[in-house]
């Protein structure tokens, strides 16, 4: 792998890890059309390195807050009345069970569709649709004072389909949150949020698979990649937060739409 490679791949996983456009649907049409090689399991995770750290640095004053919340978390019920932050650690925490358990239980079946290229494109439709809706749904003031654990769940889950490849994390959770009458801006925070449990836990199970460590100058390419990873990645969350609140969505659906309809076009051809 070249620098060059590299780091248009760092690009691609920064844009396409936040923006609701699909960041595995747009892996499969890469590599296909593009002959991406898929790269190596150690760059691959310190793309997703990046891309958290991005996360990190935009909500880095409510993390503090969070880690924070976690010491004293348990001391009382998850009651209208309880500190903000504490509440959030209980509703990131429940969200996280469903998308674990929807993860474990069907990873093998979704890693057999990243193989259909005509699956990937229709799932596609569906983000669009997602996140077009999304501008359609009623203004809502409910914040986290407002949240209920059961719509914690719900989210959990839309964030546990979205493994499908062309199902976008960001745009599903974000429709479920503001579905469930949460202002769009929690809804944005408790998405960016709850990711990142989930990509820690992918981090996890990935590093037991790596058989090697790379030389110096792979590890300067590597490094490159993840750099370019952090800062689109932290210009993708700018983005979303800035075109979700003033009703932009439906950018990123015109973007699926025309996506899918060519690929499908250009599969309907080649047969």
């Amino acid at each position: 792998m070249t620098m060059v490679e590299a780091i248009l791949l760092g690009i691609l996983q920064g844009l396409a890890e936040f923006l609701p456009i699909s960041s595995s649907g747009h892996l499969v049409i890469g590599q296909h059309y593009l002959e991406i090689q898929e790269p190596a399991l150690l760059f691959d995770i310190m793309l997703h390195v990046g891309t958290l750290f991005a996360i990190m640095v935009y909500f880095r004053e409510e993390i503090f807050r969070l880690l924070y919340a976690c010491v004293s978390l348990f001391e009382t019920s998850l009651s209208i009345q309880m500190d903000e932050s504490k509440r959030m650690v209980g509703f990131i925490i429940v969200a996280s069970i469903p998308t674990a358990i929807i993860g474990f239980t069907f990873k093998d079946t979704f890693a057999a569709l990243f193989g259909n290229l005509t699956f990937v494109a229709s799932m596609l439709y569906i983000t669009a649709l997602l996140t077009w809706a999304t501008d359609r749904i009623a203004w809502a003031d409910h914040g986290v004072g407002k949240m209920k654990l059961w719509h914690a769940l719900v989210i959990g889950i839309a964030q546990g389909c979205a493994i499908t490849p062309g199902i976008s994390r960001s745009g599903s959770t974000i429709f479920a949150a503001t579905l469930l009458g949460i202002d769009r801006q929690t809804a944005a925070r408790f998405s960016f949020l709850i990711s990142i449990p989930a990509i820690l836990g992918a981090l996890v199970l990935e590093l037991r698979d790596v058989a090697e460590l790379p030389d110096t100058s792979t590890w300067i390419i590597y490094g490159a990649g993840t750099l370019a990873a952090f800062v689109t990645g932290l210009g993708a969350i700018f983005l979303v937060m800035k075109l979700l609140t003033a009703r932009k969505f439906y950018w990123f659906s015109l973007y699926c739409v025309v996506l899918a309809s060519l690929v499908l076009l250009s599969d309907a051809l080649v047969s």
